[in-house]
């Protein structure tokens, strides 16, 4: 049988599997069964790059794999690693890509709005230090109680106390937030290392050609 007679078995079993009185859960494990047929029928490699590809293939989800994958089928030339590699990166690697970069920048704003909430409770006590620091500032006179020195003064050693520890926790919020986000700028980075360099040779691809 040639290769693209081959290719339109799965049209027919994708369709039959499709059917309404099919259950979702019984139409994973046949798309899963069919993947793995077309792993076996063109020789390709038994990896998850591969898996993946000849899922998408009998899902026709995203819609280009089948496309490409067909052409390729059409003109006898073989699914090696590195054709594999390539449709992956071209169609599926993007989404990967994506998820990961959109969980990342989630992330970062989620550090931004900590910060925000950090400064804005830093600027809360700084006004009820200034307040409290206005109610007190009435010096008493000479003739007064000793009793009247010791609480103004039991009160300002509170109240400077309290200062300190929320300084001093603001300035650590803002340390571990730099560092986080730092971090994910790195990851960020990384992901978008890996989407233009193939999975193989360690070279760039396509996209990075296309990006340069």
């Amino acid at each position: 049988m040639s290769a693209a007679a081959q290719a339109t078995q799965p049209e027919a079993q994708t369709e039959a599997q499709d059917e309404p009185h099919v259950t979702a859960r019984k139409r994973v494990f046949q798309h899963c069964q069919a993947a793995f047929d077309q792993i076996q029928r063109h020789g390709t490699p038994p990896d998850p790059t591969t898996y993946a590809l000849w899922y998408a293939y009998v899902t026709h989800r995203p819609p280009g794999v089948r496309l490409e994958m067909d052409k390729l089928l059409a003109s006898g030339r073989t699914l090696d690693s590195y054709e594999m590699n390539e449709l992956y990166n071209a169609h599926l690697n993007q989404n990967k890509i994506a998820d990961a970069s959109e969980t990342i920048s989630k992330e970062i704003e989620h550090n931004l709005e900590s910060v925000s909430q950090l400064l804005q409770t830093g600027i809360v006590q700084n006004t009820q230090f200034r307040t409290t620091l206005n109610d007190i500032k009435e010096t008493p006179s000479n003739d007064a109680p000793s009793e009247t020195f010791n609480s103004l003064l039991g009160r300002l050693v509170s109240e400077s106390h309290k200062m300190s520890m929320a300084s001093a926790r603001l300035t650590e919020g803002l340390r571990d937030s730099q560092k986080r986000v730092q971090e994910l700028n790195e990851e960020l980075e990384k992901v978008r290392q890996q989407s233009i360099l193939d999975p193989l040779t360690n070279v760039a691809n396509r996209r990075a050609f296309e990006e340069r």
